[in-house]
């Protein structure tokens, strides 16, 4: 159970910081405050969690143990990560967050060997330090409680972000709510609503 513990820490944890960063890189970069999140509600993006999770997975399977091989471990799979979420994200919602067309270094827009350096310098200090993040996340009172509560609203979390950006898929291909349930996303989770959360997702035709 408490490997279990650790790794869902370590996929929320990873999300958040993710979020983080691409917050504080909007506001530097564009000069502006932007919703950077991956789900409606949480402010969370899964991709970033999925990577520190996987990096933190293999470190230990491998017994890296030196900041080079966790350069190159996190290179890979950001890359891998970040590549086939632009696929997912395209052929899912028809919608794309990120194109790195037209800059040096760029593969199919999808990602960026530049941009993956900086990525990997993140990834090394979070190999140095996830496991005092996680451990002292572990030793907080009730956390067995916590982990459960927080997991089942992540659950839900995550299929209401999946069922309303497939919908509104649906809807600019002018497709009708076949269903209560699809006119209730409709109006709860109509496109200035998700214009909001997912303010850099770009609609692909």
């Amino acid at each position: 159970m408490n490997i279990l513990i650790k790794y869902f820490w370590n996929l929320v944890i990873g999300s958040f910081i993710g979020f983080i960063v691409e917050t504080l890189w909007c506001m530097i970069r564009w000069k502006k405050i932007e919703s950077r999140k991956g789900l409606i509600y949480s402010p969370l993006i899964p991709i970033y969690g999925l990577a520190t999770f996987l990096v933190s997975l293999l470190k230990e399977l491998l017994n890296l143990n030196n900041s080079i091989s966790y350069f190159l471990l996190t290179y890979l799979i950001c890359a891998i990560v970040e590549y086939i979420s632009s696929i997912f994200q395209e052929k899912c919602f028809n919608t794309k967050s990120w194109d790195y067309t037209g800059m040096k270094g760029n593969i199919n827009g999808r990602i960026n060997m530049f941009y993956l350096i900086a990525w990997s310098l993140i990834g090394v200090l979070w190999c140095n330090t996830y496991e005092i993040l996680i451990n002292a996340v572990l030793k907080i009172p009730f956390i067995n409680i916590i982990t459960l509560i927080l997991f089942i609203f992540l659950l839900f979390d995550c299929f209401i972000s999946f069922v309303a950006a497939k919908r509104q898929k649906e809807r600019r291909q002018r497709i009708k709510a076949k269903n209560t349930f699809e006119e209730w996303l409709d109006k709860t989770y109509n496109d200035k609503r998700l214009k909001k959360v997912y303010a850099n997702a770009v609609y692909i035709r």
